[in-house]
């Protein structure tokens, strides 16, 4: 009886020592797996207040992307650059302030996304066109730009706080709106967003001319995200994320699927 305990014993302690190596093994995985891409693997930027780093760019090979929290000693506050690249996930880090314009426009990969408490701001088609079916917002407070996440078709979950989403509020230049009175002999609509881009360009008949352009203000920012369940969309609806044509539009889509 005695040697059977032991045997009993000596094999309890062997499992148990194959327990901890596969917990052990299992959490090194974990840590290597969230482990920051080194910087050289981005092109970046100081922020305009020379407090913070602007990703710009990434020249990194890893599909399952994990943005550092800081660079050259200074915290990560706006994320760009990541326009059709081939990434399956990404890991923005809590200094996150802002997802630039176009960040991550065209990922077609990209299924899923965690967007921190710390962020913001969402530009102009950030998502625009990535393979996202759920997003998760965690703040409480983010301004969403017009068309970030257009035609984001296979995108059917989205999770935030009660009235965590606003559209991005009216920002016009007065001597836009001049501009547009000039051209329209009307002032724009109170619900339009302009924005004017100074760059110009000459016509084929060799007059400058200049590039504006106007939108809805955070308006349109799901649009052609035909998946969202109804709850969501009323929701949206509610927060002011979509037109009555975009609603017509999305019931009648809805209409066809059914029949």
């Amino acid at each position: 009886m005695l040697k059977i305990n032991i045997i009993r014993k000596m094999k309890s302690k062997d499992q148990w020592v194959k327990v901890i190596l596969l917990i052990i093994i299992i959490c090194s995985l974990t840590i290597g797996c969230s482990k920051p891409d080194p910087e050289t693997d981005f092109a970046f930027e100081p922020s305009s207040d020379s407090k913070g780093m602007v990703i710009t760019g990434y020249n990194g090979n890893n599909v399952n992307v994990v943005i550092p929290a800081k660079i050259q000693k200074l915290p990560v506050v706006e994320i760009g650059g990541f326009f059709g690249k081939n990434i399956i996930s990404v890991i923005l880090p809590n200094s996150t302030i802002k997802i630039s314009n176009g960040a991550f426009m065209d990922c077609k990969n990209l299924t899923s996304i965690v967007i921190p408490a710390s962020v913001k701001e969402i530009g102009y088609v950030a998502f625009q066109g990535s393979n996202l079916s759920s997003i998760t917002f965690k703040g409480m407070d983010i301004m969403i730009e017009t068309l970030a996440f257009q035609d984001c078709r296979n995108l059917d979950t989205l999770v935030f706080s009660t009235g965590s989403l606003k559209p991005l509020p009216r920002q016009v230049d007065e001597s836009l709106d001049r501009l547009m009175m000039g051209l329209f002999d009307q002032p724009p609509q109170i619900t339009e967003h302009y924005t004017y881009n100074p760059s110009s360009y000459r016509d084929f008949n060799g007059r400058l001319q200049s590039h504006f352009f106007a939108f809805h203000s955070g308006t349109s920012a799901f649009y052609g995200c035909d998946k969202l369940p109804k709850e969501t969309i009323s929701k949206l609806k509610e927060m002011g994320f979509l037109t009555p044509d975009e609603i017509r539009e999305i019931k009648q889509k809805a209409d066809q699927r059914i029949l």
